[in-house]
């Protein structure tokens, strides 16, 4: 029988695990019988849905008692428990896995994208020391060269070796923290909201904020790709395996590189319209050219996994 450490609802602490547990009894219990209707997303967030659907079991449960608020030991959290477990209760979805351990597990994917992008580079650099240019060096690469991070044959030789360098560093860079995943952290809706506080957009699966402390968030967006799953997730069907590695190698690149404090995302109109410059700082470069490299795509821009394919 799962308690809450502490209180939960209108005027109350509202610790994310506290507010998960609430709103999977709510969800559980039977409309009939009080539980939530409609049906609750599970996001630790005790906004005016969930305080609402505690009062409307409160009034139905407590004979017309409501406060909209539970606490430890209490009444309503002992009847939630109760009604959660009879026959006419509501099955309610196992959780997803955490989201950094769930980014942890794609990292693996990224790291084969990370390797292919680094040693593409490191092998065009030498030779463009060697011929004065990327011209003639490998076709593949030369075309992901040109799609991902505007290196041409035009491209002047000095210019392009200071390029290279800077692509190569922070892939290098990327795959050490892909290695041990150490600044990944889950974050839930509330730290989240704090985050894209006065931001355009408001939620991500994930994101690096460009402020201390510096860390790699991931959050209960990031999950595997499924059909409709009512009362876990709270937007959206998740991604694909190559979606979540193509997010899994983007987010280092900001956390790495003081220059990537921007998006310019691989299937949006001026990805291809970016200066050299700064596309090497721009964080979806990188899955765009390891994984073109990794497939030794024939494509001009190659398979360019992210959010703009989230079924792959």
């Amino acid at each position: 029988m799962p308690d809450i450490a502490h209180s939960v609802g209108q005027h109350a602490t509202n610790d994310d695990a506290d507010v998960v547990i609430v709103q999977r009894l709510l969800n559980a219990v039977s409309v009939a019988k009080g539980g939530a209707n409609p049906i609750l997303q599970i996001d630790g967030w005790c906004g005016r849905s969930s305080i609402a659907a505690i009062s409307r079991f409160q009034t139905i449960q407590l004979k017309g008692f409501s406060d909209g608020n539970i606490g430890p030991g209490h009444n309503t959290i002992k009847l939630l428990n109760a009604k959660a477990t009879e026959a006419d209760a509501r099955p309610v979805p196992d959780p997803d896995p955490d989201p950094a351990t769930q980014a942890r597990q794609d990292a693996q994917k990224a790291s084969i994208w990370g390797m292919a992008g680094l040693a593409a580079a490191a092998g065009v650099t030498g030779f463009v020391e060697k011929t004065g240019g990327v011209a003639g060096f490998d076709p593949i690469v030369e075309t992901a060269l040109a799609g991902h991070f505007h290196i041409t044959s035009a491209t002047p030789k000095a210019e392009a070796l200071r390029l290279l360098r800077i692509i190569r560093l922070n892939f290098i860079a990327d795959l050490s923290e892909l290695a041990g995943g150490l600044h990944f952290r889950s974050v839930g809706r509330r730290e989240m909201n704090t985050d894209f506080a006065g931001a355009r957009i408001k939620e991500a699966p994930g994101y690096t904020p460009f402020t201390a402390p510096r860390r790699m968030c991931w959050s209960a967006l990031f999950h595997p790709r499924r059909g409709p799953k009512p009362g876990l997730e709270w937007t959206g069907a998740g991604f694909g395996p190559l979606c979540r590695a193509a997010m899994v190698l983007h987010e280092p690149i900001h956390f790495v590189d003081p220059l990537a404090n921007f998006d310019t995302y691989e299937w949006g109109p001026d990805y291809t319209a970016l200066t050299a410059e700064r596309s090497t700082h721009n964080a979806s470069s990188y899955p765009s050219f390891g994984a073109h490299i990794a497939e030794q795509s024939k494509l001009p821009l190659g398979p360019r996994y992210g959010a703009g394919r989230p079924q792959d």
